[in-house]
């Protein structure tokens, strides 16, 4: 329910790219915190600190690292289907290369190994003696 309330009163609902959970602005009077503005992101360091792990020990759930959670959501992802495109832009990775190499093995699908044996194990659709018959006559 707190959620729902959150995202009805978030001032960019409408916007499916925005960030879900407000930032503070850098700056503010001395003494005061910062104002929170959606359109900075939080600083994980301080919400896990303040609010993440607390409630993890109040539960009585072990505690589990930041980056713990972004791992389950990629294998979540990766188990739902969805692209690593989508994953790296959802997981604000401006290059997929990240993405990949840090989460691939949650993305692989060993079923699709199937059809690599097909297209190995066909015949060319040329003969292989003819390609290197041209390619000693265009001298490459």
């Amino acid at each position: 329910m707190a959620v729902r309330e959150h995202i009805a009163q978030h001032p960019y609902r409408g916007d499916p790219d925005a960030l879900l959970w407000p930032g503070r602005r850098k700056g503010g009077a001395p003494g005061q915190r910062a104002p929170l503005s959606y359109d900075h992101p939080f600083r994980h360091e301080s919400v896990y600190k303040s609010y993440v792990l607390p409630a993890m020990v109040a539960a009585g759930v072990e505690p589990a690292v930041w980056y713990a959670f972004r791992h389950y959501f990629a294998s979540a992802c990766a188990a739902g289907g969805y692209s690593i495109h989508d994953v790296a832009k959802w997981m604000g990775y401006a290059n997929i290369n990240v993405t990949y190499s840090t989460y691939m093995h949650l993305f692989t699908d060993h079923q699709d190994m199937a059809g690599l044996d097909a297209i190995a194990s066909a015949a060319p659709a040329r003969p292989i003696p003819t390609l290197i018959a041209r390619e000693r006559r265009l001298g490459s």
